[in-house]
């Protein structure tokens, strides 16, 4: 029994104090938003049903800029930290955080996210609430 405290102990430890890296590799260049899902009503938003179109643009290893409709919304650092995964899926997790929101999606202020490499050239940045959504973006 102490045996399995201490091994919890250390997971959440380790979970706790992930390492800040540069941005991922991968995670460079142009994400183009697809689908939202979640919130408390369980709700799917896409471009089509918000009639605008969102882009995040991943730069100089810490810098994101956000666009609504091509249109610049804000420019923000980007810090990000290597998680242990927590669920059962091939990929790499992240969390990252934006230093100013990034308020491209009318819905949500995008501060702070899960990353998850679903594929090479598809991700999900998931909100940390847990009734907060899942917002799919595909790179260009």
């Amino acid at each position: 029994m102490p045996r399995t405290f201490l091994l919890a102990g250390f997971l959440t430890l380790a979970a706790c104090n992930a390492t800040p890296t540069e941005l991922a590799d991968g995670l460079d260049g142009d994400w183009v938003w697809v689908e939202s899902s979640g919130s408390i009503a369980g709700v799917t938003r896409t471009p089509e049903s918000e009639g605008y179109t969102v882009h995040l643009e991943f730069v100089d290893d810490s810098t994101v800029r956000a666009f609504r409709n091509d249109s610049l919304i804000t420019t923000s650092d980007a810090f990000l930290a290597e998680r242990l995964i927590q669920y059962a899926g091939p990929g790499r997790e992240y969390e990252i955080t934006f230093e100013s929101p990034l308020r491209a999606l009318l819905f949500s202020s995008m501060e702070q996210h899960i990353v998850r490499y679903v594929q090479p050239d598809r991700v999900t940045f998931e909100d940390l609430c847990c009734d907060g959504y899942v917002h799919v973006f595909e790179k260009r």
